[in-house]
């Protein structure tokens, strides 16, 4: 029957279009699920970051575990100049540079960079890339040997280092300042690779034990703060936009964000 095959058609049509309000509810609440997480958010034209996005980045810190690594380096490079370990563990303390050092101011350099924290990105970045070539030369050379060609890289390294430590420094007072005597070392480091002389090796493994505290000070103080949620206790010196997070920057309310689908408080 015609007829018949049209009537169950036309019923079919019907059930269709009831489902339709509830299918269009479904999508909306998928919708307003994906924009509050931020998972397939897009930026959008002429603006950087996406709301998400910028939650995300400010909420990291790379600086503790950067200058965590800095300590590290200091104390082992200050073992060696100091004589408190014999010459022939440079090998060790040169994949201690690479394993440890180095990967961890790599990765904090890079979510510097992501939180668009351009002096915390460069100084890590730079000390990274110098702790890489300290650990390469001690790996290729006979224990207890000096090189001009590390000498001069440390001296250019000092200059680097220097730059976004002065650039930091009215904001970002006391890491700034760790940032400054670590391109110290560097240059102290350079002038007794160039020179040979034992005096400047004593003074560069004492000006390494210094570096060495400063940075353990400031780690821990920005850890602090950031576990506790107290700002200025311990003192970091921050003034100017580093008193307040990246988010406060671009207007977002970040005493919000822990309440916010997805993000958790500690991990």
């Amino acid at each position: 029957m015609p007829h018949s095959g049209i009537m169950k058609r036309y019923a079919g049509v019907r059930s269709d279009l009831r489902l339709l309000p509830q299918t269009g509810r479904l999508v909306s609440s998928l919708s307003v699920w994906v924009q509050r997480t931020g998972d397939y958010e897009r930026r959008r034209p002429g603006a950087p970051w996406s709301t998400r996005q910028r939650d995300v980045a400010a909420d990291r810190d790379p600086l503790p575990a950067g200058l965590l690594a800095l300590a590290v380096a200091s104390i082992l490079l200050a073992a060696l100049e100091l004589g408190w370990i014999p010459p022939t563990e440079g090998h060790a303390v040169a994949f201690g540079l690479l394993l440890l050092v180095v990967s961890l101011q790599f990765v904090g350099s890079v979510v510097a960079y992501l939180a668009r924290d351009p002096v915390a990105s460069t100084a890590l970045g730079v000390l990274a890339g110098t702790w890489a070539a300290v650990a390469l030369s001690k790996l290729t050379s006979p224990p207890g040997a000096t090189s001009a060609g590390l000498g001069v890289l440390l001296v250019g390294a000092c200059v680097l280092l220097w730059v976004p430590a002065l650039v930091g420094l009215p904001d970002k007072v006391l890491p700034c300042i760790v940032f400054v005597l670590a391109g110290l070392r560097f240059l102290l480091t350079g002038i007794y690779q160039l020179t040979s002389a034992p005096a400047w090796e004593t003074v560069t493994g004492i000006v390494g034990l210094v570096v060495c505290a400063c940075a353990l000070y400031c780690a821990f103080a920005a850890l602090y703060q950031d576990a506790r949620g107290q700002r200025g206790v311990p003192p970091l010196m921050r003034r100017g936009g580093a008193r307040t997070s990246e988010a406060a920057a671009f207007g977002v309310d970040a005493e919000h964000v822990a309440s916010e689908p997805g993000v958790r408080g500690q991990l």
